[in-house]
């Protein structure tokens, strides 16, 4: 049947389903994945070793690893990771973590925001599990790095703009205002990546509703706010690098990311420096991929909502703006020469309120969605109920543990009860919201088990503190420079190590009289063991952990 029972309109429980979604979301995304595991690659050993320099002394303005710098990255992100382990007093990963988790829920806060405010609670809360619960956001949001930052700051955006679409005609000036300094504080975020995802379908959607005056205000007055809060960084970072700093912040870090160039020897790089040549190589269409992969186990759902807003045509100016987002954004990613498929995640915003436009229809509208679309809403809930059920037994045998097996028991009983207590009534949002809150608690109690089994498989703090006894006493060097494994190396042994990748060097070292020993990167080693083999010398290896680095000492 369809819904359209005063029940689910009822003040006091929806004040309960609102009550009970903020305590999961909390529990889930503060109680797991931020304080239970160490510094995990590819990508918050960079991060880690930002941090580590500004909190022994180094300067705010420029994030540096080691003694280079590094400016793929504007240094909010730093500064907030930096803040929290000077409110505790000491390094850690877990207080590295912890305001990317604190913006994640913010950013679920900002679903539910507008969610509400076009939906209501039921619809609202259902979008929320469905974006706690999104394998990609969960994870981006549970790892210390700028990536985070930067989705907090689209949702943001985006959010704001929208509540202008929510209010019509009633919106005032002080709605753009706020859209327009946020975006233009989102610069400190991932330099111009906001801008590139934000504004252009803000501007051509106004553009298509022929508002050119608001359109070429909104340009002149971001670029005004822009200048303005950038301006202090901008000079501090010139004072510490002169030209050479802000062109790697202002060109190889924004067109030499999005445009191909050559004759590259007119410039001179860092050793960091990467701007030029990352994640070149990926097809275009490959953000075509990641979209579904981001709404990733309720992939289907999108879908079935995707078809939903298209079949439906109308004037509803927050439908429009969906439409125009979710068409632009990927396009236009399209034409960058640098295409990661995180680029991508900050439009899960928009793809979450496609699902919401889409459950309305589903719950409260008559006729208004078809069978098919009816019918891939019902199997990615079971198919995802089934896959959380099976995911423990899964994961006991990859491990070794035959106790993860009692969780699938408890999850499949939970499902079970719920389809009892909802039996003839499957098509209510109550149920949805039985689904998808169960999807979440059981994924909460699932993390919690596996996350030790997790760690010991990605963690390098293994091998620091195996090697803390072996170099003792000695001189400490290290072949590495690139920001994965350097910073490891900084953040874990807390000192700079010199880096020597001369080979003779290495040899004349380790021959020496001196106690020494050498950091290798395993794949190094692997092609150092020919000419190592000249001298005498040890080797550790960590036993446990990802093995990542190679230790050579001599006698």
């Amino acid at each position: 049947m369809m819904v359209t029972d005063p029940q689910y309109c009822n003040s006091r429980l929806t004040r309960g389903v609102g009550t009970a979604t903020a305590v999961i979301v909390i529990a889930v995304y503060f109680g797991t994945g931020v304080f239970d595991h160490e510094i995990w690659s590819p990508a918050e050993p960079a991060f880690a070793g930002v941090v580590w320099t500004m909190f022994r002394g180094g300067s705010l303005a420029v994030p540096r690893i080691h003694d280079f710098y590094y400016l793929e990255k504007p240094p909010l992100s730093y500064w907030l990771g930096w803040l929290s382990c000077k409110a505790v007093g000491k390094l850690d990963a877990g207080c590295l973590r912890f305001p990317t988790a604190v913006l994640g829920v913010l950013c679920l806060c900002l679903v539910y925001w507008i969610a509400n405010k076009r939906n209501g609670t039921w619809i609202a809360c259902i979008t929320v599990f469905f974006t706690a619960t999104s394998v990609e956001f969960y994870y981006s949001t549970h790892l210390a790095g700028s990536q985070p930052v930067a989705v907090f700051f689209v949702f943001l955006c985006f959010a704001l703009f929208l509540r202008t679409l929510l209010k019509g005609d009633g919106a005032d000036v002080k709605c753009d205002l706020a859209f327009l300094a946020a975006l233009a504080v989102s610069f400190y975020a991932k330099n111009f990546f906001t801008f590139l995802i934000v504004l252009p379908p803000v501007i051509l959607f106004l553009l298509l509703k022929r508002k050119f005056r608001r359109a070429a205000q909104s340009v002149i007055l971001v670029m005004v706010f822009t200048a303005v809060a950038i301006a202090p960084w901008v000079f501090a970072i010139y004072n510490e690098g002169g030209l050479h700093y802000l062109r790697v912040v202002f060109f190889d870090n924004t067109f030499g990311r999005f445009f191909n160039f050559s004759h590259l020897e007119r410039f001179t790089f860092g050793p960091l420096d990467d701007a030029f040549t990352v994640a070149r190589g990926d097809p275009r269409y490959i953000y075509l991929l990641a979209l579904f992969r981001r709404a990733a186990p309720w992939s289907l759902v999108f879908v079935a909502a995707l078809i939903w807003l298209f079949r439906h045509r109308g004037v509803d100016n927050f439908k429009f703006f969906l439409k125009v987002t979710i068409i632009s954004v990927p396009v236009l990613l399209t034409f960058s020469a640098s295409r990661p498929q995180n680029y991508i995640d900050p439009l899960l915003f928009i793809m979450l309120l496609i699902v919401g436009e889409f459950l309305r229809g589903l719950f409260f509208i008559a006729g208004s969605v078809t069978r098919f679309e009816r019918a891939l809403f019902n199997i990615n809930l079971a198919v995802v109920a089934a896959a959380v059920t099976i995911a423990p037994i899964v994961l006991g045998i990859y491990f070794g543990k035959p106790t993860f097996f009692g969780l699938s028991l408890l999850i499949g009983l939970a499902f079970a009860v719920l389809a009892w207590r909802f039996q003839g009534a499957y098509r209510g949002p109550p149920f949805a919201y039985g689904i998808t809150c169960l999807v979440t608690l059981s994924t909460f109690v699932m993390i919690i088990v596996v996350m030790p089994s997790f760690d010991a498989l990605k963690s390098q703090a293994v091998f620091f503190d195996e090697i803390r006894d072996q170099i003792a006493g000695r001189e400490v060097y290290t072949t590495v420079l690139d920001d994965r494994r350097l910073p490891l190396i900084t953040y874990y042994l807390n000192r700079r190590v010199p880096i020597v990748q001369d080979r003779e060097r290495i040899l004349q070292l380790l021959k020496g009289d001196v106690k020494v020993g050498v950091i290798f990167n395993r794949v190094d080693y692997l092609k150092a063991e020919k000419y190592l083999d000249q001298i005498p010398h040890k080797v550790i290896s960590p036993s446990l952990g990802s093995k990542v680095f190679v230790l050579v000492n001599n006698p």
